[in-house]
């Protein structure tokens, strides 16, 4: 894990729906407010369209669509985690931003000791927060 410092890693933990969700803040460019979004024709249904975002046109997904989960509307706490994936960036609509958080590397339980196959490609593993499980996802293999 690159965001890794003496056994720990930084994530951006967020909400899709009543789950908590993880990703690592090394990916991560900024987290902005939903702007209005150009649609367009022809795309996957995840896809909601684009924006100019200072300059530069980014692709803004519905990660609920794309891990498909149960969609809601938007609100004033839905935010767009602008995220890196090397040759493009990405801007994935969240219900709610909470917090940065380190998290010890031997709280990780991975993806492939879960016993799920659905979407497992398209997470790290699972952290135990006391009586909390925070999914952590993986973005580039969810966009690979």
């Amino acid at each position: 894990m690159s965001s890794t410092i003496a056994g720990e890693f930084l994530v951006v933990v967020f909400s899709l729906g009543e789950e908590e969700y993880g990703i690592e803040i090394s990916g991560v460019q900024e987290i902005i407010r939903l702007p209005k979004v150009t649609k367009l024709p022809g795309n996957d249904d995840y896809i909601m369209g684009i924006v100019n975002l200072r300059g530069k046109i980014i692709s803004i997904v519905d990660l609920k669509k794309k891990l498909m989960l149960r969609t809601s509307e938007a609100n004033d706490e839905t935010r767009v985690i602008v995220v890196d994936l090397g040759d493009k960036s990405v801007g994935l609509v969240v219900d709610e931003v909470e917090e940065v958080m380190k998290i010890p590397t031997e709280m990780l339980v991975p993806a492939e000791n879960i016993g799920s196959s659905l979407q497992a490609n398209y997470f790290r593993g699972v952290v135990r927060l006391d009586e909390r499980l925070l999914i952590l996802l993986d973005v580039n293999k969810i966009f690979a």
